[in-house]
């Protein structure tokens, strides 16, 4: 009985969550708000010419994703990307008389050998060519693309609904597995991949491990933590990172599954982003407002911060240039020194929160909030270098 309740407070929890957090943008009256929160990204592409040059690429909620000069992201893009049309009519996500974008992106998009990948939440997958913007391959899926893509060794894996796509991207996008991976629960969190192995956790509870060539389980079994896994696999030195809807975080052996620390570290709330290591600490942020800094080796504490607000953090922590760089839910983005948790410069106060996960160029981070709004800012001094509001009126 007690599991029976418990599993019911989860899942009402998580319906709350998804309402006023996250996936669906259900607004009074009627209508579809996109709710996507994809990050943005910088690649070096060939022109024409065969020169290479960096292209800014950011998803904006008016369904288009658009290639940008990161120098100057307010010149008109080089191209914009939206898809055709679909037939709409009835409820979207479950929005009466709602319309919305088709290209609604919670993954960071990821670029590879001059092709941008991007998957929608509608399920439909893209390969565009990065200069041009057009259109080299779609696929079309069962199921809502939450996580971002990942590319290794020629091959494009994608989490859609409860199950895992790979694609060979230097033949043809076949499918390279006999079927896809299918698991007992939708997937949110990004796929990894390290050392041949796709890591990814899902709403069942459990966390798996699966050979990137023949998309068989690589553990004995998937490690079950008996709640929601929607976190990022962080994995440094064969050791694997991750945070769940238990309000702990666990550090495993990558090749085994097996549990590292004596004991989980324990906060006050979910987690829901990727970590980042750094001279043997962990950093990760929770949706109790907090950053913790945790010994790598022990699982002990070392600090915490708790943000201004005490908003949700769900973008993920970035360390540049002996900085730890936060973006919160509170419309504010944090400059810590990592040994301590004191700030080294703000917190600023941007125009709407963070919940896409930074990018970062040299010691230039860039962000993304839930306003269209684009910032550019050294992470060294906190200086904004560029704002930039997104919209079709380009």
């Amino acid at each position: 009985m007690l599991g029976f309740r418990y599993n019911l407070i989860v899942k009402f929890s998580l319906a709350i969550l998804l309402c006023g957090l996250l996936l669906t943008g259900c607004v009074p009256g009627g209508g579809f708000d996109p709710g996507g929160w994809a990050g943005p990204t910088i690649a070096s592409v060939p022109d024409e010419d065969d020169e290479y040059k960096d292209i800014l690429f950011v998803w904006s909620r008016e369904g288009e994703l658009s290639a940008l000069d990161p120098l100057d992201p307010l010149d008109p893009p080089k191209w914009t990307f939206i898809p055709e049309e679909k037939s709409s009519g009835g409820s979207l996500f479950g929005c009466t008389g709602s319309s919305a974008p088709d290209l609604v992106l919670y993954g960071t998009p990821k670029v590879a050998d001059g092709v941008v990948y991007i998957g929608s939440y509608d399920g439909d997958i893209y390969a565009l060519d990065a200069v041009t913007g057009a259109t080299k391959w779609k696929e079309i899926t069962d199921g809502p693309i939450v996580g971002g893509p990942a590319v290794s060794e020629n091959v494009l894996i994608v989490a859609s609904g409860d199950k895992v796509y790979a694609f060979d991207i230097a033949d043809g996008y076949k499918q390279i597995w006999d079927e896809p991976f299918d698991v007992g629960g939708e997937i949110w969190s990004n796929p990894v991949v390290v050392n041949n192995i796709v890591y990814f956790g899902s709403l069942d509870h459990k966390l798996y491990a699966v050979d990137l060539q023949t998309g068989e389980l690589a553990w004995d079994e998937p490690r079950n933590f008996g709640v929601p896994v929607n976190s990022t696999p962080l994995i440094e030195d064969g050791v694997l990172y991750i945070g769940t809807f238990d309000k702990k975080f666990y550090a495993l052996d990558a090749a085994t599954g097996e549990s590292i620390w004596d004991e989980a570290y324990k906060a006050n709330d979910w987690f829901w982003n990727t970590a980042v290591w750094s001279d043997g600490t962990v950093y990760v942020s929770s949706l109790d407002g907090s950053i913790h800094a945790i010994d790598a080796e022990t699982g002990n504490g070392r600090w915490v911060k708790v943000t201004t607000s005490g908003e949700q953090i769900r973008s993920a922590p970035v360390i540049v240039e002996g900085v730890l760089v936060v973006g919160s839910k509170d419309d504010r983005v944090y400059g810590l020194d990592p040994e301590s948790g004191m700030e080294k410069w703000g917190p600023l106060l941007l125009e709407h929160d963070i919940l896409a996960d930074p990018w970062v160029e040299g010691n230039i981070v860039y962000l993304l909030d839930r306003d269209n709004n684009l910032y550019a800012m050294d992470a060294t001094t906190g200086q904004k270098e560029t704002w930039a509001p997104l919209s079709l009126d380009k």
